[in-house]
């Protein structure tokens, strides 16, 4: 079996992509990635999704399952960070099984100048 690793996505748009560690199917990643997400007041319902692969190098990457997590925004200076492990949902990919932690750190910044999406 090929290593798994993550691609993570919001709103239909990459964000990045996990390093593949070789001959371990329970791989560390300790990645990270920053980016900004429009907050709208009316709408809170922002997520992140995470696509696990068993990355193959002579034929496409098979997906291992999909991971969604909503983004909870936190006024500047909080800290919503905890690591939490998420079950892969048995429907997300076929033979999907197990579970990914995550943590995810956010803080909500008001920008001078933009008017809200509100």
């Amino acid at each position: 079996s090929s290593p798994p690793t993550t691609r993570e996505r919001e709103q239909r748009a990459s964000l990045g992509r996990t390093t593949t560690i070789k001959k371990n199917l329970s791989p560390i990643w300790n990645h990270s990635v920053a980016f900004a997400i429009p907050y709208n007041q009316k709408n809170h319902t922002n997520r992140i999704v995470f696509h696990i692969y068993d990355e193959d190098i002579l034929s496409e990457d098979d997906s291992m399952g999909i991971v969604s997590i909503p983004v909870a925004f936190q006024d500047s200076g909080g800290d919503a960070s905890a690591a939490v492990w998420h079950e892969i949902p048995k429907n997300s990919a076929k033979n999907a099984c197990g579970k990914i932690q995550i943590q995810v750190q956010t803080s909500l910044h008001r920008v001078e100048g933009l008017t809200p999406y509100c």
